[in-house]
C-alpha cells in the first residue's frame, strides 16, 4: 500500500484563482458613453436653470426698482424657465458633442474630478474667446456649472447603481 492512509482525499483539479476586478480604463467605452450623455442631458437643464435663476435673483436683488415698482423674481418665473430652455437648446449640441464623449474618456482614464470637468465645460467657450469675448463668457459660465452638474449627476448616478446591487 503506497498511499498514505492520513493523506487528504484527490479532489481533482485545484479551484481556480477568483476573477480580477474591473479595470475601469478598460471598461467599454460605449455604456460610458451612454451614462455620461445621460448625466449630460440632465445636467445641461439643471445647470442652465440654475445659472439664469442667479442672473435673475441678482437682477432682482441689485437693482429694485424699475418703472416705480420693484422687481419681483416671482413675476419673472415663466422667464426663468424660457431662458433657461433657450439656454439649454443653444448649448445642446457642444453638450452632447464635446461634452458626453470627453466626460466618459475622462471617468475611463480615472482622471474626472471637478477640475478637469470645469476644464472640459470651459473649452468651448474658451474657443470662442478669440472671436467674440462676450459670447465666449456666457459659454465658459455655462459650460463650466452644466459641467460641474453633470459630474455631480453622474457620480449620484453611480453611487445610487453601487448601493443596490
Amino acid at each position: 500500500m503506497d498511499r498514505n492512509p492520513y493523506a487528504a482525499p484527490d479532489c481533482g483539479a485545484p479551484l481556480a484563482p477568483p476573477a480580477p476586478e474591473p479595470d475601469p480604463t478598460t471598461t467599454a467605452l460605449a455604456p460610458l458613453l451612454v451614462r455620461a450623455a445621460i448625466a449630460t442631458l440632465g445636467g445641461l437643464l439643471l445647470g442652465c436653470l440654475l445659472v439664469v435663476g442667479a442672473v435673475l435673483a441678482y437682477v432682482s436683488v441689485s437693482y429694485p426698482w424699475h418703472g416705480g415698482r420693484p422687481h419681483s423674481l416671482a413675476e419673472k418665473g415663466g422667464g426663468v424657465l424660457v431662458l433657461a430652455l433657450v439656454a439649454a437648446v443653444i448649448g445642446g449640441v457642444p453638450a452632447l458633442l464635446v461634452g458626453a464623449p470627453g466626460y466618459a474618456l475622462l471617468v475611463r482614464r480615472g482622471w474626472a474630478n471637478a477640475w478637469t470637468v470645469a476644464l472640459l465645460g470651459a473649452a468651448p467657450g474658451l474657443l470662442l474667446l478669440a472671436f467674440q469675448v462676450g459670447t465666449a463668457v456666457v459659454f465658459v459660465v455655462f459650460g463650466v456649472v452644466v459641467a460641474l452638474v453633470t459630474h455631480a449627476l453622474f457620480w449620484w448616478g453611480s453611487r445610487r447603481d453601487r448601493s443596490t446591487t
